[in-house]
């Protein structure tokens, strides 16, 4: 699987950091999809800014209203992921937990997304953050980084 970041909004106080994450996001991609048997060939992950993340969800799921994370499966092998870095900032705050915790859980959320998960039902809600929290753990060193 090839990935691509894209920075938009970058978060990162040095280069070393920079790289670390995206090294450590592309072992937690890599092995999400091999435990959940899936074959993706291009996943690109951009990080960017309420402003966009608002006008590409109004756009493409007619929302008119901030979220911290898009993602989008494409039958050809390649997805992309958009995350509002600001808007997970807020909800780091908001959920009483670290800016790191939280960007790690939204990456898992998308890339579970991608594996066929949802969250439209309440049972569906607490599935996937079973599932977060499992992922989580299993890729605390990887996702250790700092910001």
């Amino acid at each position: 699987m090839e990935l691509t970041l894209l920075f938009n909004t970058d978060f990162f106080s040095d280069k070393k950091n920079k790289t670390l994450f995206k090294k450590s996001v592309n072992k937690i991609a890599k092995g999400i999809f091999a435990v959940e048997k899936i074959s993706m060939e291009h996943l690109n992950i951009k990080f960017t800014d309420d402003e966009e993340i608002r006008e590409l969800n109004n756009k493409y799921l007619a929302h008119n209203f901030n979220t911290d994370i898009l993602t989008f499966g494409y039958d050809e092998g390649e997805s992309d992921i958009i995350i509002s870095v600001e808007t997970v900032k807020s909800n780091a705050k908001l959920f009483k937990t670290t800016f790191r915790n939280e960007l790690f859980r939204v990456i898992i959320h998308g890339l579970l997304h991608l594996c066929g998960y949802d969250d439209s039902t309440k049972q569906e809600k607490d599935s996937i953050r079973k599932l977060e929290d499992s992922y989580l753990k299993i890729f605390k060193l990887e996702c250790s980084i700092k910001f």
